[in-house]
């Protein structure tokens, strides 16, 4: 595999990530690019213990660590002229964050940097700037929004933009919490920020890298305007489309400075394009933000935002969807949000004007006591009624140490919770799919019916929202020992109507104790499961094993279809030597922390391993596989140009050179974020900062995708 010294590429292309658009998220992982931690270092059930593994990590990093690569999105899923991407990044010196817009060459795949969102909130400059020219923008320019129940859109800015004054939101009424020049301060002012070369006493704030805070699993969200052919049953949805066919483009992505944020993402084709790319619309600061950018407890070494001790804390760490609504019998584009691992809270915006949104909801703790810290990104769906609904797991560090779905109505916020068994600890990353056709002749219709999901004490569930009140099935367990933490995939077997299938590998990324390779070293596996309707056995599933192993991939053994008596397959994730039964070979702790995903007919899976004796990079290496999906054998044909020499299926990515022997998957010695697709390459994020760009043989297989029905964004 080529290897580049590159901190561009990120392992998720999050294009317009919608429950209901059919332009689909490749994957869902989480990044943690700069602090070379794994993807997925969800929070601790015990919330001490994570605060307590989390500062831990963060003492590992170096202070002139400039900055590592995040979460990917694009303006489209394809490789044409016009292609795009947006990566973010962050800074662990000082906690900045940027948003880079890049070109694809439609030949060679390579990116050329077009702007970068930081530079108009003050990265290189030190000061906010417009074009260029310093000192144009000054923070008292910045549109920043707060909830304000009174209000219209129930939004009101902190800033008056004609006069410079403040308005203080409820939470920091009281100058005691925040004073006038500590709120500036967060909202951008650098007045009484210390500069590097001069900690004056006279500068009394922290020093950052400019005004945009670290983003590391906020993943970006590109919104352009309404596929006009999505929903072609309703000619509502069509004039809508066309009423907002000019409406500005927009990337959103949530940050560690207590703020989602929107910036302007014109093509490369609008003359507006050179001059305004990347430049702030607005921002939005959740109400839970603010007691995180608050927090003064100097006995656990949290510290308030502006702080020179502060170290770092999440605040709007969570992921964010976009779908195209309808609410009270009008269309409407509608952004969700979580706080992710920053707290426990909820909020959806209707952005349909970006230069104008609406706030539709808040929701904490307080008013969801079952709500947690949320894994993955929350969905949006339609279901029966013909309603909008938002799907969500309510995540660690529940009120009740119970896995839970969470479904919210669109337009008010108001919740349901479906619980699962007492000590399930946690609903994980959910999945949305429309069932029907599941019995012939039952075609599916487009409206969304059951609701799949893992939790923290590795049980899969099924969620039937056909019923009153909801149900739920336990499909399988696969034991406290095999915490599921992403989100399942979820398909139709094509060539075995009509069985529903999920994806889903098991193992986690809790806290320091995970990283560690003397500890939480359990066998963890990958599994393909179908949907019985009742709780699987693993003694039913189909064992496939990893034959081969070596420094540049793995062989998985070729698999036969699954039998009429069996309700799956599993891998066990070890080397042959790991696995075998007089081994003296000790576990190095492999797990699947990400969510599964395909390119064309193949399955595509990350797997990640600690190596604690590099400080550096504790998340230690990893694999790529691709899979067969219903059989979880090997390909037949050779799918990664192993040797990285330009062609695939020659003597170099065959095992051994045997040509019945292509390698199932690619080895890194860094840890590995899921990849993306472009084209016929893939592209993998590494903990190290570097990327590989691998070409594959996913171009002839991406045709086949039409036969059978694909979940990424619930469609």
């Amino acid at each position: 595999a080529a290897r580049q010294n590159s901190s561009w590429f990120s392992s998720n292309m999050a294009a317009w990530t919608s429950a209901t658009q059919n332009i689909s998220d490749a994957t869902t992982g989480l990044r943690n690019g700069n602090f070379r931690l794994p993807n997925n270092m969800y929070l601790a059930n015990n919330g001490q213990a994570m605060i307590d593994g989390l500062n831990a990590a963060f003492q590992k990093i170096a202070d002139d660590i400039s900055g590592s690569g995040g979460s990917f999105a694009s303006n489209s899923t394809k490789l044409e002229v016009g292609s795009r991407t947006y990566q973010a990044m962050y800074m662990s010196n000082g906690w900045g964050g940027r948003l880079i817009a890049s070109d694809v060459n439609v030949t060679t795949g390579n990116l050329t940097n077009r702007w970068d969102a930081s530079d108009w909130l003050g990265h290189a400059a030190g000061q906010l700037k417009v074009n260029a020219d310093a000192d144009d923008l000054v923070y008292t320019d910045r549109k920043i929004l707060f909830h304000d129940p009174a209000a219209a859109s129930k939004l009101t800015s902190f800033i008056d933009s004609d006069t410079g004054t403040i308005t203080r939101p409820t939470a920091w009424s009281s100058t005691s919490t925040i004073s006038n020049e500590q709120l500036r301060y967060v909202l951008g002012d650098r007045l009484h920020e210390r500069q590097s070369v001069n900690p004056s006493s006279d500068r009394k704030f922290r020093n950052r890298r400019g005004m945009l805070g670290d983003i590391i699993n906020s993943q970006p969200v590109y919104v352009g305007k309404p596929n006009a052919n999505l929903y072609s049953g309703d000619t509502t949805y069509a004039a809508f489309a066309t009423a907002q066919a000019g409406r500005d483009p927009v990337v959103y992505v949530g940050a560690n400075d207590g703020m989602l944020h929107a910036f302007y993402a014109p093509d490369a084709s609008e003359t507006a394009e050179a001059a305004d790319g990347g430049k702030e619309l607005f921002a939005f600061m959740p109400t839970t933000a603010m007691g995180v950018l608050t927090q003064h407890d100097p006995s656990s070494n949290k510290y308030p935002y502006w702080h020179p001790e502060y170290d770092h804390a999440y605040s709007v760490d969570g992921e964010i969807t976009v779908a195209d609504v309808k609410i009270n019998n009008a269309w409407a584009t509608v952004l969700v949000g979580s706080m992710g691992r920053g707290g426990r809270g909820l909020y959806a915006l209707d952005v349909t004007d970006p230069a104008n949104p609406v706030l539709l909801w808040e929701k904490s703790a307080t008013d969801i006591p079952q709500l947690g810290n949320v894994l993955g990104r929350p969905l949006v769906a339609r279901v029966g009624t013909n309603d909008w609904r938002v799907f969500l797991g309510n995540g660690p560090n529940n009120n009740n140490d119970q896995a839970a779905l969470i479904i919210l109505d669109v337009d008010d916020g108001d919740a349901t919770v479906v619980g699962t068994e007492a000590g399930s600890e946690g609903l994980s990353a959910v999945n949305v799919w429309d069932a029907g056709g599941v019995a012939e002749g039952d075609p599916r219709d487009g409206l969304f019916d059951t609701v799949y999901a893992g939790d923290m004490g590795g049980n899969m569930w099924k969620f039937d929202l056909t019923t009153s009140p909801v149900s739920r099935t336990k499909l399988f367990a696969a034991g406290a020992t095999q915490p599921i933490t992403a989100a399942p995939l979820v398909a139709s077997n094509p060539y075995s109507p009509p069985e529903t299938w999920l994806f889903f590998g098991t193992g986690q990324y809790l806290s320091m104790a995970d990283i560690n390779e003397d500890a939480n070293q359990d066998v963890q596996s990958w599994y393909g499961i179908i949907d019985r309707n009742a709780t699987v056995a693993k003694a039913d599933l189909n064992q496939v094993r990893i034959t081969h192993q070596d420094s540049v991939g793995r062989v998985i053994e070729r698999a036969g279809n699954v039998g009429d008596d069996q309700d799956g397959w599993y891998i066990n994730l070890q080397s042959p030597e790991e696995a075998a039964a007089d081994s003296t070979v000790p576990a190095r702790g492999e797990r699947m922390v990400l969510p599964n995903f395909f390119q064309g007919y193949v399955l595509i899976g990350t797997t990640r391993f600690p190596d604690s004796t590099d400080p550096c990079a504790p998340a230690g290496k990893g694999f790529t596989m691709a899979i067969d999906p219903f059989t979880g054998g090997r390909l037949s044909n050779p799918f990664f140009d192993i040797d990285g020499d330009g062609t695939v299926g020659d003597e170099g990515d065959l095992y051994d050179g045997d040509t019945d022997t292509p390698y199932s998957g690619v080895a890194y010695d860094s840890g590995p974020n899921n990849p993306i697709f472009l084209g016929e390459y893939m592209y993998t994020s590494l903990d190290d900062g570097s990327y590989s760009q691998l070409k594959t043989g996913s171009g002839a297989a991406s045709i086949k995708r039409v036969s059978w029905r694909e979940l990424l964004n619930g469609m």
